[in-house]
């Protein structure tokens, strides 16, 4: 359960920023094979939203294999619906395998496929996949003041609407219809300006979303990019921006690792991709920084040097020697280079 308590006004209640983030690399049914990365996504997404972006951890419910079953999913889904407040911050990240099914209503005139994402235990019996239309219903109803909304996952393109050591985020499409039968599968064709959200996936619906290893440790390609972008651009970028910086990180990635990865992409309402995305709208009595302003064009990135980042607390150990605490959250392993600041610290 996401705690926080719930608003008791519009006009007394202070804006939250509210996260769950989802990630599975172990599946229930010997179907479905593991992934390596989608935990690390998640745990480091949560430093980053806890350290960067003015998360509270009691704020930040995190999912991951076994708890991130089918009803644990939806359930967390409707915490979260239920908490937001129309001023609120809301993220919601999914890390895992991606797949299909038949679509039964005709809004998918495309391929004739509806999306979906695998819970821990997909695939098992009578467990059917989570599929775009449960998530568009649930969406539909978040009334906050910013959604974003986040897949790395196979077939992830339209949610709501592998080479070397790399590998796809996908299973085959489950061919269990009569699973589907009892899940209300009613979503329509959607107009992108009627979103009342922000959606960045990591793959095309007809493409497989990558899990690789970057930086000696194990990632969705999309989700790391995600990461480091948030990371040096703050919480003031816009969705553009942040889009922009990631599809720049996966060109650094695609040439280490020599391979494509798919187009990361970006869907909402024109006016939301071009305000900051994460950033809690301030009262008249503290203004906004002129830099800040959302009529204006985002200014170019500081040099990362500049910016504030992610951290870390450490844990003296003698008068030369400290501990780095949770230091896998952010991808810390021996050999890695750390600088040390004071906690009071704005510019590196």
């Amino acid at each position: 359960m996401l705690t926080g308590g719930t608003q008791t006004s519009a006009q007394d209640a202070d804006p939250v920023r509210r996260a769950l983030l989802i990630g599975i690399n172990e599946y229930a049914s010997a179907n479905v094979p593991n992934l390596r990365g989608a935990v690390n996504d998640v745990t480091m997404l949560r430093r980053i939203l806890t350290t960067r972006f003015g998360f509270d951890e009691d704020n930040v419910a995190l999912l991951t294999d076994a708890d991130a079953t089918r009803d644990g999913i939806l359930d967390a889904l409707t915490d979260i619906v239920e908490a937001a407040g129309p001023d609120d911050i809301v993220y919601i990240h999914y890390s895992g395998h991606g797949s299909q099914i038949t679509d039964a209503n005709g809004d998918e005139a495309d391929d004739g496929l509806d999306e979906t994402i695998l819970p821990h235990d997909a695939r098992t019996e009578r467990i059917p996949d989570i599929v775009d239309d449960e998530f568009e219903r649930l969406f539909s109803q978040i009334d906050a003041a910013r959604t974003f909304i986040v897949f790395d996952s196979c077939n992830s393109g339209t949610i709501t609407r592998s080479a070397n050591a790399v590998q796809a985020r996908a299973v085959p499409p489950d061919t269990r219809t009569e699973l589907y039968e009892n899940i209300a599968i009613t979503r329509a064709v959607v107009d992108v300006a009627a979103l009342t959200h922000v959606l960045m996936t990591g793959a095309p619906a007809e493409e497989q979303a990558l899990d690789g290893p970057v930086d000696d440790g194990w990632y969705g390609l999309f989700s790391y990019s995600l990461a480091q972008s948030m990371d040096s651009l703050g919480p003031e970028a816009t969705a553009m921006a942040i889009h922009d910086r990631v599809r720049a990180e996966l060109d650094e990635i695609q040439q280490q690792l020599l391979i494509t990865a798919p187009e990361p992409q970006l869907e909402g309402p024109t006016a939301e991709l071009e305000r900051p995305l994460l950033a809690v709208a301030r009262t008249s009595a503290t203004p906004a920084p002129v830099a800040a302003s959302a009529q204006a064009p985002v200014a170019a990135p500081a040099p990362v040097e500049e910016v504030r980042r992610a951290w870390l607390p450490i844990e003296p150990i003698d008068a030369t020697t400290v501990r780095l605490l949770d230091g896998l959250s952010l991808n810390a392993r021996p050999g890695s280079q750390w600088g040390i600041y004071a906690a009071d610290e704005t510019q590196i």
